[in-house]
């Protein structure tokens, strides 16, 4: 919360500070998450179509990338079958398979 608040204050982040503060945080967020997964699930069902507005930027976003192809197939698939149940069970599954292939790849990509 703390750096956040610092960074409200600035008007625009570098192309490169914004990639490599999230990379810093990112096995905090990713040991946060394996706590919440329920919690997680419970809030995405909650908005349902605010998360699902989410996801699927993400997926889209994650298109031009090869190597995170398989952690979009796993939300693409959340995707799809939420549209039918609402349900958001594996969100945070998929969202963790995310930060874990990110975290794998060297900070310059």
């Amino acid at each position: 919360q703390h750096v956040l608040q610092h960074l409200c204050g600035l008007e625009a982040l570098s192309q490169h500070a914004l990639p490599g503060l999230f990379l810093h945080f990112a096995p905090l967020l990713l040991q946060q998450l394996g706590s919440e997964n329920a919690s997680l699930e419970h809030n995405a069902a909650q908005q349902p179509r605010a998360a699902l507005a989410a996801l699927q930027a993400l997926c889209d976003g994650l298109e031009p990338f090869p190597q995170l192809q398989g952690p979009r197939a796993v939300l693409e698939s959340l995707v799809d079958n939420v549209k039918c149940s609402e349900c958001f069970t594996g969100l945070a599954t998929g969202i963790e398979e995310l930060l874990r292939a990110l975290l794998q790849h060297p900070p310059e990509q």
